[in-house]
This record gives structure tokens, C-alpha cells and sequence, in this order.
């Protein structure tokens, strides 16, 4: 039957069970409800606009019935929904705001709930979600009483997935090994399984076995998770491979495109492109790993720009944090603080931690929601000029010293690395491959480290026309931002 027919039939069904309560012989609570969330959950199925309001009808008809917690759970779920912790960011604040107060209504009216198990897991994912609302410490909690409580279930699996995936991002990387080599013998070939050998793979690659990993990263890559899995696998062999004498980038030669832009230079590595902005014109652009345009905005004051672990495009201003969605919309996430106003540099952790380094590059700050800023670098003699994630260290540029820092909260900087000849742009991705150029005299070298340190083999080219920006793919694709307006990436 066609989906309008569909849906003039569903509801012309509500009507008739919506007069049902008035009519001389009503029709029993539990029946009317139960006629009702089969219409309604044949909406959700469509997408329908009405599905809302057919399970509100469900509640309404029989507010404690045995289909209560169903259509709550389900309420939520239209609100915002995700089934593993690495969709968290396509969430938005208003959604999940909505889905928790569902949640709690559901666990205050319907404690004996045979769906209350499913509404605690999808409530600990959404307190993972790196928005204001975000409450890791009882995700924690709700994860290990899901993984307890119900031993041997896809929801116990899923439970300790999402606390080897949170041992990960907390850098506790003996704790998340342990956690997904369990999952994968205990899943067997279950999707979490799948997952799970991806996150083997990650977690491998930052101990330094870029062998192990390369393997995991197949078995995942394998069993038809090629999407962020083929990058982890490209780098890990890519590694082996300069392990082995083999060149860095021995793949291909690097690739030119314009960007149609007056003097871009600002630059971000997207999933699958380049997120690249222009500051004098105002403008920032999407292009995918090809070259071909797939979005625009205008942020007019653009100083910087981030993307996070789960692909959200940020872009600071001289007054504010913006993210950027699709169809050229724009959303403030917060205000700079009054003595942190057009910070020279920016990054984003995957748990929503923001960090800006003020225009001097003398102070590097970590902002919380509310916007309140929390120094982690206070230095006269400092010159920040670029910060970077790479999953587990906030890293910063440091120009006029000449070397790159780990930042972490309470802790004195840590030097990583010296930087020889002048300091230029630095990149990191979210497995952990940072990036930074040196130009001494007329040449300009790509240095590149991995937890195992720095390849042996680089990239090295006239400084002329020089690179403006840098930017590093998980799977080890670098590009260059050039004066004339032009992308260099380096596969």
C-alpha cells in the first residue's frame, strides 16, 4: 500500500479510537491502547509527522496499561536516539533534552517497566553525548548495572561496549584492550564483535603495534565496517610499511585543487574531505577527499576552525563558537569570556571539552559550557600559534620557543618535540598522528609522529608558494593549505 494511503488509513484509525472514549459502549483502556500503538508504531516506522502524537494518544488512553513504557520509550527515541556511543554526535541539545525528561518520566511512573533495561541504556548514551547535558561519571554507572544485571543479552553486550569505547577516549588503553578482546570472543560474530575489533585496532595502534593493528582493522574492515575502519587499517599498514624502509607516502603523489577562494587560510580535516575557511572574505567551505564543493557558510570574524571526533564542524569568531550544520546554518554554542575574546587557535575533544589559546599565544584555556575559562597554560615568553586533539593530549604549537607541548589540565607543559628552522602549522588526528611543518630556508618539511615516534621518512618541498595551514586524515592523508588559494594533499 502507498505511504499516503498508509497514512490516510492510520488516520482515520486514531479518529475512529479517539471517539471511542465517548461512545455509549467504550471500547476497554487496554484494547483502545493497544489498537493505538499499532497504528502508532507503524507511523514511527514511516517517519510520519503524526507518529508523536498517536503515542501520546497510547498514554492518554491508558496511562499505566501495559503499553505505557513501550510508547515512552518510543517518545524518546523520536527525540533523540543512538544505538552505539560513536553516533553521538549527530545528537542535538534540544532532542536529548527531550529524550531525558521522557526517560525520567518513564522511570518515575513505570519502575516495574519490562522496557525500563532499554531506557537505561539509551539514557547512559545520551549522557555521553558531548553537549551541556553530558554527565559521563552516571553513564558510567547505568553502563555497569545494564552489563551486570542482564549477563549474556545484545543489551549487556552493547553495556560493555560503551565502557570499553569510554576507557578509550580516557586514555585508560590496558582497561578498553582488555574490555574489546572479551567482546570479541564473547560476541562472536555479533555487530558488537565487529565494533569491537575496530576499537582493537585503534587501541593497539596507540601502544605502538602497528602490525596487530593492521590486522584487527581488516577483520573489522572484513566483516562490512568499512567506514572509518579502512582508515584505521590504511594508516596502521602505512606504518608497517615505513617500519619495513618503505617511504612514507609511497601510495601516490600528492594532488593540487583550487578552493575558489580569495586567501583561505584557515583548514580542518573532515571524515571523508576538507573543511577549508577564508577569514578576509568571511567564508567557509566544504570539499570532499575529490576537491567537489558540498557545503558553504558565512561566518563573518572567522579565526579559527575544529572538528571533532565525531565529524561536528566548529568555527571560532571573534566574539563566539559556532558549529556548523548543514544547509548553511549556523549554530552558537557560547561566548568567549571578556579577556579570552578572538583567540589565535582552537580545538574540540570528543567529550565536548573546548580549548582556545588567546590572540598573544601567551595562555591556552579550557572552556566549559557555561563558558567559564579554566587556564592549563599561563606563560609571558609563550607564542601558541596552533592547537591540536589527538584523541588523548591537547598538543600546542609554541613558535617562539620552537617546540610543541602536551597541555593537560593540573600538570606542567610536557615537551614532545623540538621543532627545528621557523614553526609552521601543526594538525593531529583522533588516533593519535600529529603533524607540523618546519621551513628552513627555501624548503619546507612535513614532520610526522605516530606512538611509535617520528617516521623516518617525511615530505619535503620548496616553501614557495608556502602552506598556510595544515590538516592530517585518520588514515594519514595530509593536506596544505597554499598561499595561492590552492590544496595540496599529500595520500
Amino acid at each position: 500500500m502507498r505511504r499516503a494511503a498508509l497514512a490516510g488509513v492510520a488516520a482515520a484509525a486514531c479518529a475512529v479510537l479517539g471517539s471511542a472514549a465517548s461512545a455509549e459502549r467504550p471500547v476497554a483502556p487496554s484494547l483502545a491502547a493497544e489498537a493505538q500503538y499499532r497504528i502508532a508504531r507503524r507511523l514511527v516506522v514511516e517517519g510520519s509527522p503524526q507518529a508523536e502524537a498517536a503515542l501520546r494518544r497510547v498514554l492518554e488512553l491508558d496511562p499505566r496499561g501495559p503499553l505505557a513504557d513501550d510508547a515512552l520509550v518510543d517518545l524518546a527515541r523520536l527525540s533523540a536516539s543512538v544505538a552505539w556511543p560513536e553516533e553521538l554526535g549527530r545528537l542535538e541539545p534540544e532532542g536529548v533534552q527531550r529524550a531525558l525528561e521522557i526517560l525520567a518520566e518513564l522511570r518515575r511512573e513505570h519502575p516495574q517497566g519490562d522496557r525500563l533495561p532499554e531506557a537505561r541504556l539509551d539514557e547512559a548514551l545520551l549522557r555521553l553525548a558531548p553537549l551541556p547535558s553530558r554527565d559521563a561519571e552516571a553513564a558510567r554507572l547505568m553502563l555497569l548495572e545494564i552489563a551486570t544485571l542482564h549477563p549474556g543479552t545484545p543489551l549487556s553486550e552493547r553495556a560493555r561496549y560503551a565502557l570499553a569505547w569510554m576507557a578509550e577516549q580516557w586514555g585508560a588503553l590496558e582497561t578498553a584492550r582488555d574490555a574489546y578482546t572479551r567482546l570479541v570472543v564473547d560476541a562472536a560474530e555479533a555487530p558488537t564483535a565487529q565494533r569491537a575489533a575496530a576499537g582493537l585496532a585503534r587501541v593497539v595502534w596507540r601502544t605502538g603495534d602497528a602490525g596487530a593493528a593492521a590486522v584487527w582493522a581488516d577483520r573489522a574492515f572484513q566483516a562490512q565496517r568499512p567506514d572509518e575502519r579502512a582508515a584505521v587499517r590504511e594508516l596502521a599498514v602505512r606504518r608497517v610499511l615505513v617500519g619495513s624502509g618503505t617511504p612514507a607516502w609511497a601510495r601516490g603523489k600528492a594532488r593540487r585543487f583550487g578552493t575558489a577562494l580569495r586567501s583561505p587560510d584557515r583548514l580542518a580535516a573532515l571524515p571523508e574531505g576538507w573543511l577549508v575557511g577564508d577569514s578576509r572574505e568571511g567564508r567557509v567551505v566544504e570539499f570532499d577527499t575529490g576537491g567537489a564543493r558540498r557545503g558553504e557558510w558565512s561566518v563573518a570574524g572567522l579565526l579559527a576552525l575544529a572538528v571533532d571526533a565525531f565529524g561536528r564542524l566548529f568555527a571560532a569568531t571573534e566574539g563566539e563558537l559556532l558549529q556548523l550544520l548543514p544547509g548553511q546554518r549556523v549554530r552558537r554554542i557560547l561566548e568567549w569570556p571578556e579577556s579570552w575574546r578572538e583567540p589565535r587557535a582552537l580545538a574540540v575533544g570528543a567529550d565536548g571539552s573546548v580549548w582556545i589559546a588567546d590572540r598573544r599565544g601567551q595562555r591556552v584555556a579550557r572552556l566549559e559550557p557555561t563558558g567559564a575559562a579554566a587556564p592549563i597554560l599561563e606563560q609571558r615568553d609563550a607564542r601558541v600559534t596552533a592547537l591540536a586533539w589527538d584523541g588523548r593530549t591537547l598538543l600546542a604549537l609554541d613558535a617562539r620557543e620552537g617546540q610543541l607541548w602536551g597541555l593537560v589540565p593540573g600538570q606542567s607543559p610536557r615537551v614532545l618535540a623540538r621543532v627545528e628552522g621557523r614553526p609552521g602549522g601543526l594538525a593531529a588526528s583522533a588516533l593519535g598522528l600529529v603533524v607540523w611543518s618546519e621551513r628552513e630556508g627555501a624548503v619546507e618539511k612535513l614532520r610526522v609522529a605516530d606512538p611509535q615516534g617520528v617516521w623516518p621518512t617525511g615530505h619535503q618541498r620548496e616553501a614557495s608558494p608556502g602552506a598556510v595551514a595544515l590538516a592530517v586524515s585518520d588514515d594519514g592523508t595530509v593536506a596544505w593549505l597554499l598561499e595561492g588559494g590552492g590544496l595540496e594533499v599529500v595520500p
